[in-house]
């Protein structure tokens, strides 16, 4: 049986697109078999830690590195063959067309016969839910399901050591915990070494043996099992940006009724861009000013089509949208984008997406140049949302080199430099810190309170529990429920169920 043994020994690595180290003289030792819970504040270092372990920083012209990293007393690059990373994007790693090829290629490259090779991907899939044809194209999955399929690739190869990267934050809370739970199953017959990063903690802390925060980007660390790093380190950890499970949620805001329509859908049908079958059908709704409206529901029942079909960024097959900035003789879904950016903002699943420059303030200004927006404005706008969202000291560093959650943090950012009347978010808190999460829960509150209508879709059931008012949950394309939430007082680790909420 393969072991895995780690160790950094005043390691840090630096990206060549940044003069600062992304981590540093970090110590640490992971011994075969662990299940290590690695923590740390949104751009910590983190996803680099695990780039590092997988060799995928070395031998090539990434960055630099300093002190020494090893797997088994080797560097990592020499024993790429005992690793699998799920990464913080699944769609960076998937490479083939259709979800059984995709398992099936790592398989091949490790010179399986074709019977076993194919037991194998049957199993993996089966594991994490996706009960597609082994033919389903790739691209037409949503991006939870997405997720499913990158943690299948590694479940199907049974690596020495497992690096998962949040892999489970784009998921449903049904499928989030019996992925996790098939993690562990699947750890304890494999003796793989595991390290997991999560933000959220629910379901986690009684699964891991060991905790390890990363803080001030390596140079320090707290370590310990679960008991001792919750139980010892409560402030450290609330400063770090760390979520307590068991802290009391405080919602600060009643639940708002809306005022005026801003947007009525009715009978919205729709297909995934370039597939032909329907993904949300026959959906009517209203939006309201003054209010937040929650989309959720399981994984491909339609949430993100929905959210695009709102957005005017996909044009339905059927059904047709009132939107309230416009005359009634113009139409919603002929609106130029020019137009468009200036009623509605969209943060899109996948941040890389919307981005246009390789500036992070750039990303902020090139709105308000295409508005003609004057230049004094556009600085001020652009400083206020970067000081808002902690991404000033990144101002000149190139969008996609960010760690997951600042790639979020600017992506809502860069939705709301026009102000719209429309704010629709597509799972804002992927990759948020406890600190920028709670930033990012007032600043939608405000606009809410100055009359904006904000739509989220959302698998993020504290997000929902402290700030929606209104859930629309979709099944299979349609609308199975939609009311006004009814929250009740509990703790972080009591939230285990949306309809717990409604």
């Amino acid at each position: 049986m393969k072991t895995a043994s780690v160790k950094a020994e005043n390691w840090g690595f630096r990206y060549f697109s940044r003069s600062r180290y992304a981590i540093r003289h970090l110590n640490v030792t992971i011994e075969q078999g662990e299940k290590v819970l690695l923590l740390g504040a949104s751009g910590s270092g983190k996803s680099t830690f695990l780039l590092g372990l997988s060799g995928l920083l070395s031998k090539n012209s990434l960055g630099e590195e300093e002190g020494n990293i090893s797997l088994n007393g080797e560097h990592p690059f020499a024993r790429r063959s005992d690793v699998a990373i799920v990464f913080q994007d699944p769609a960076t790693s998937l490479v083939m067309g259709r979800i059984g090829d995709e398992v099936a290629f790592a398989l091949e490259n490790l010179g399986l016969q074709r019977d076993a090779i194919w037991r194998r991907v049957n199993a993996a899939l089966d594991e994490v839910g996706l009960s597609y044809p082994l033919t389903h194209p790739t691209n037409a999955l949503s991006g939870g399901e997405q997720q499913r399929l990158a943690v299948a690739d590694l479940l199907a190869v049974t690596p020495s050591l497992w690096l998962l990267d949040e892999p489970t934050a784009n998921l449903d809370p049904g499928g989030r915990k019996s992925l996790i739970e098939t993690f562990f199953q699947l750890q304890e017959r494999s003796n793989a070494t595991i390290i997991l990063v999560e933000h959220r903690l629910t379901q986690l802390i009684e699964m891991v043996n060991r905790v390890i925060v990363i803080t001030d980007n390596g140079e320090g660390c707290i370590e310990g099992s679960p008991g001792e790093v919750f139980d010892n380190h409560r402030s450290d950890l609330k400063k770090a940006g760390i979520f307590l499970p068991d802290e009391l949620l405080v919602r600060h805001h009643p639940v708002s009724f809306g005022k005026e329509p801003v947007l009525k859908a009715e009978g919205l049908s729709a297909s995934y861009p370039g597939h032909s079958e329907l993904a949300i059908d026959d959906i009517s709704l209203e939006i309201s000013s003054h209010q937040v409206t929650a989309i959720t529901g399981s994984n491909g029942s339609g949430k993100t089509t929905l959210a695009l079909v709102l957005a005017s960024l996909l044009k339905p097959k059927k059904g047709n949208i009132k939107f309230a900035a416009l005359a009634d003789s113009k139409s919603y879904f002929d609106l130029r984008a020019r137009e468009l950016v200036r009623h509605v903002g969209m943060v899109f699943q996948e941040p890389e997406h919307q981005f246009l420059t390789s500036n992070v303030k750039k990303e902020l200004l090139v709105l308000s140049k295409r508005l003609k927006i004057d230049s004094v404005s556009a600085e001020a706008i652009a400083d206020e949302l970067l000081e808002k969202f902690r991404l000033t000291h990144l101002s000149d560093f190139n969008p996609f080199t960010l760690s997951g959650g600042e790639k979020r943090r600017l992506s809502v950012a860069a939705a709301l430099v026009t102000d719209p009347k429309l704010l629709i978010l597509d799972e804002p808190t992927f990759g948020q810190d406890a600190n920028t999460f709670y930033e990012l829960v007032r600043l939608l509150e405000e606009k809410k309170e100055n009359g904006q209508a904000v739509v989220m879709v959302t698998h993020d059931l504290e997000l929902l529990y402290l700030l929606a008012d209104k859930v629309v949950e979709l099944e299979n394309g349609f609308v199975a429920r939609e009311q006004f939430i009814s929250p009740v007082p509990r703790t972080r680790a009591d939230l285990t169920i949306a309809s717990d909420l409604c």
